[in-house]
């Protein structure tokens, strides 16, 4: 696993370990590669908040690669039962720039022994009863826990010895076996659950987590959810990159699950998962570029085009508009929306108009090649807002609008033999 640069990583997103692991076990070797002979590389944030994990050993190899272990730190404890997984913001700070990435630790159940009561299991219980006590009678109360959370204890083994007035004796064994009753069907710690995720999430991110009451259990999906799949263990993560623009129906998605047993036990749950639509497509116009020819003589307020633009977002997806002329077409345009009553428009609809006199009889605009120039600017209404450029070329051509005119005083010299 290498940080190509301190600006992109390519690194392993998720971890597993043992819940019996040691301190100081390794739980992730990795490499940075950087110019930079020291770069300082951290853990910025977990969460939950822990001190379970630390960075160790730094060294430069070869080819501007620092190897880098993530280990667990000296007074480490994992376990399962309590919590399951973690997120690692992993920081690589270099050559005045930094990089970030999320690294998943899944902490994996161990069988743990059950655990008896101190005095049952040294120096041993003594129970004295009567030879002629009446039967059936409890004689001991065996208390005993599993730490595992998905065990229970269903086998015990009592060791008899049965001995005679002379010490003569023989021994035995009786097992006893705690059988389940099927007479219920398996329940959800949350048979209904919400969630909220973004449409950027990476792929493999966890999207929800799913518990049934019961031992030795598995979960699966009982419909078809292409966007998302489940863990045997009740994990539910992404399988792909949503995109609510392409496929609307992942806004909204009710995943059910079943939940079963080696008994042939089962129960089913839900989870609502709702998908938050992000600004990621800038508005698209038709035309992209526009381009005239009109003469001079356009009176004022004259419509010169129809601007169509619209947002592929689900949400947020108004547009506005401005319009930015240069110095030569500075009042010489405008922006007519159908905010104005005198002339309704469609919504959606933009109107460049001639908003000032043209001329072609000047030096500016002769300067210019004979050509206005503006910039409209359509912008959504996302956060951040996302912006698309029209180009507005308006060349201008001439119109013979004047007649000749003599400047006073006019004076002729004629030959006195003029006919």
């Amino acid at each position: 696993m290498i940080f190509d640069t301190v600006k992109e990583f390519i690194i392993q997103p998720i971890v597993k370990i043992q819940e019996d692991s040691q301190p100081n076990s390794l739980v992730l070797e990795f490499q940075v590669k950087t110019v930079d002979p020291d770069p300082q590389i951290e853990i910025f944030n977990i969460n939950p908040p822990t001190t379970v994990f630390a960075l160790h050993t730094i060294h430069q190899g070869t080819g501007n690669i620092h190897n880098v272990m993530l280990r667990l730190s000296s007074n480490a404890s994992l376990d399962f039962e309590t919590l399951r997984l973690y997120r690692l913001e992993l920081r690589v700070s270099a050559n005045n720039s930094t990089a970030t990435q999320t690294l998943e630790v899944e902490v994996l159940d161990v069988n743990e022994p059950p655990q008896c009561d101190a005095v049952f299991q040294f120096p041993g219980a003594v129970v004295k009863i009567p030879n002629d006590l009446t039967v059936p009678i409890e004689l001991y109360h065996v208390v005993a826990s599993d730490p595992d959370i998905n065990n229970t204890l269903n086998d015990f083994i009592v060791n008899v010895t049965v001995s005679d007035e002379q010490g003569a004796s023989c021994r035995g064994k009786v097992r006893i076996e705690i059988l389940p009753v099927l007479d219920h069907t398996l329940n959800f710690t949350v048979p209904s659950q919400s969630v909220t995720i973004s449409e950027d999430i990476q792929v493999g991110s966890v999207v929800a987590i799913v518990k049934a009451l019961g031992s030795d259990l598995r979960y699966e999906f009982v419909g078809n959810y292409p966007a998302y799949r489940i863990s045997q263990d009740g994990i539910i993560r992404t399988t792909c990159e949503l995109d609510l623009e392409t496929n609307g129906d992942q806004q909204w998605s009710i995943l059910m699950i079943r939940a079963f047993s080696t008994t042939h036990r089962s129960g089913t749950g839900t989870v609502n998962v709702t998908v938050l639509d992000i600004n990621d497509n800038p508005p698209t116009c038709t035309p992209s570029v526009i381009v005239l020819c009109i003469p001079e003589t356009t009176t004022m307020y004259t419509e010169l085009a129809t601007l169509s633009c619209s947002d592929a977002d689900i949400t947020n997806n108004s547009v506005s508009y401005q319009l930015e002329p240069n110095a030569v077409s500075q009042f010489k345009f405008r922006l007519q929306g159908s905010q104005l009553q005198a002339s309704p428009m469609p919504a959606g609809l933009e109107l460049p108009l001639v908003n000032n006199t043209l001329d072609y009889d000047n030096a500016e605009i002769a300067h210019s090649n004979f050509q206005y120039k503006a910039t409209i600017f359509v912008i959504d209404g996302g956060l951040p807002p996302l912006t698309t450029v029209v180009q507005v070329l308006v060349t201008v051509t001439p119109v013979n609008e004047f007649i000749p005119v003599f400047q006073q005083p006019v004076q002729f010299l004629v030959n006195e033999d003029a006919g």
